[in-house]
């Protein structure tokens, strides 16, 4: 919805050499709210498995990177001079539908072409975690609930467990 999308947007990290990258746009609902928060166009990478749906997304998102790939195979669809400059990963993957292998190698392939400092945002329509953070090697935190989404959403936040949450801003009023 758009109340999810734009408290999601709420935390993406601000920084005007970094890019934010988002997993599984869809049609671009999220993409919109993220656009209205203030994300620029040229600040925002979509990738989508979807080839008819990356069309809709380069037709309406003009200015706004799509790429046709799979989110466990980031490095590889990801222009290399791209990598390690994004700063924010937002998931519109249902990660609580996939197995852990599958959860991995999207985080691992996340984490290796994102900025050290960056973090990992993803909703979920259920109270916990849709991430094993610890046998994923993530920190996480529950960042907000957004109780006018339908259903009720639960936005949470990830970091590599070597480094502290610092980077993400506590925006929740």
């Amino acid at each position: 919805s758009k109340k999810l999308g734009l408290f999601m947007a709420r935390f993406v990290l601000p920084d005007n050499d970094g890019f934010i990258l988002e997993l599984g746009a869809g049609m671009g609902s999220l993409t919109r709210c993220l656009l209205k928060g203030g994300v620029k166009p040229g600040q925002l990478i979509l990738v989508e498995l979807d080839e008819e749906m990356c069309r809709i997304l380069r037709d309406r998102f003009p200015g706004v990177m799509v790429i046709h790939g799979d989110a466990s195979q980031l490095k590889n669809a990801l222009p290399e001079s791209y990598h390690h400059k994004i700063k924010t990963v937002i998931s519109g993957i249902p990660m609580v539908n996939l197995s852990l292998e599958e959860q991995r190698l999207i985080i691992d392939g996340t984490m290796e072409i994102m900025d050290p400092c960056g973090q990992f945002l993803q909703f979920t329509y259920g109270p916990l975690s849709p991430l094993p953070a610890k046998k994923l090697g993530l920190k996480q935190r529950r960042l907000g609930h957004v109780l006018f989404n339908v259903p009720p959403a639960t936005l949470w936040g990830y970091v590599k467990d070597d480094r502290e949450f610092q980077s993400i801003p506590d925006r929740i009023s």
